[in-house]
């Protein structure tokens, strides 16, 4: 099959965004994200400013997609880890096997951190954040819904409440990484935590 132009220059477009994505992450861990310029990512990435307008209308909806992708990657290994448990009908398994799959970094926590403090000034930021909030949260009921049955202690509820009750848990989580608790004491706190929600009676 031959490449056509139009294959190339779709191919070439996915490259510089993809770049420019990996650029902007080093950029953003080493300078914050306030701190961060468009000039930064071009200059990390190899890029002009025209090759970066042409992907992202600004630096928030880059920085946005980059949470979007490491959130949703994050989330899908954690439900694999929910239906890893869910095998064993318990919820102390569930937890167990979604929270081992769940990476708490402190860089990542203080990057997302930096990007709700800009959100409390930025409409903008606000509206990204609303959007990619609502969207993990339906994604994470829908692999909800599809365990619930297996899981005795769960029946009567439904992913909708559940992911909105966990996912909180996961933010203050990040947050507490933010101001340099310990990964390991962070996961026990989390682990009861969890626990201790979803054996709330209904």
């Amino acid at each position: 099959m031959f490449e056509t132009s139009t294959t190339r220059i779709t191919k070439r477009r996915a490259e510089t965004r993809e770049n420019l994505l990996e650029g902007a992450y080093q950029v953003f861990v080493d300078k914050g994200f306030g701190a961060t310029r468009i000039e930064d990512v071009c200059r990390a990435a190899g890029y002009t400013r025209g090759a970066f307008y042409s992907q992202f209308e600004s630096l928030e909806d880059l920085f946005y997609e980059i949470c979007l992708r490491r959130s949703e990657a994050q989330l899908a290994s954690v439900s694999a880890g929910v239906e890893a448990g869910a095998r064993d009908s318990e919820v102390s398994a569930l937890v167990a096997h979604a929270l081992k799959a769940l990476k708490l970094e402190r860089e990542w926590s203080v990057l997302l951190a930096e990007f709700r403090l800009q959100s409390v000034r930025s409409e903008r930021c606000a509206a990204l954040l609303d959007g990619m909030r609502e969207k993990l949260e339906a994604a994470f009921a829908a692999r909800l819904n599809a365990v619930i049955e297996r899981v005795p202690a769960l029946q009567g509820r439904t992913g909708a409440h559940l992911a909105a009750d966990l996912m909180p848990l996961v933010v203050a989580a990040q947050e507490e990484l933010v101001v340099g608790v310990a990964p390991t004491e962070v996961h026990a706190w989390l682990e009861r935590a969890c626990l201790a929600v979803i054996s709330q009676p209904r």
